[in-house]
């Protein structure tokens, strides 16, 4: 497998596999915090 920047370089069909593999983890907490943050800041035009 190539890599790239310590990434391995996905062809499409590989790219929507890896994350439909990485989608079936629940996301941990911290995750949830932040995008709860950033879409606070999109909606009070922060960001």
């Amino acid at each position: 497998m190539e890599y790239k920047d310590g990434l391995p370089v996905l062809n499409f069909e590989e790219l929507v596999s890896y994350i439909m593999e990485e989608s079936q983890y629940p996301k941990t907490d911290i995750e949830r915090i932040l995008d709860l943050e950033t879409e606070y800041m999109e909606k009070i035009g922060i960001i």
